[in-house]
């Protein structure tokens, strides 16, 4: 690969030896916090918000679909 790209190959498969391991883990916490915040965006009442909640529901079955199955 490319230099860039060989550096963002070896960013992206950080293992836990890798000193890069906990700035993926922090990463990854702060990606599952932004997508859990942004519900509070909406009243639960809204058809936005139910909306949503279908989006979600969808985007786990199909998650869980494609790593098991």
């Amino acid at each position: 690969l490319p230099y860039v790209l060989d550096k963002m190959t070896k960013l992206h498969k950080a293992n836990s030896s890798s000193r890069l391991f906990f700035l993926n883990i922090f990463f990854g916490l702060a990606l599952l916090f932004f997508v859990i915040s942004a519900f509070w965006m909406f009243m639960p009442k809204t058809t936005i918000f139910k909306k949503g909640l279908y989006f979600t529901l969808a985007g786990i079955i199909l998650t869980v679909g494609l790593l098991f199955f």
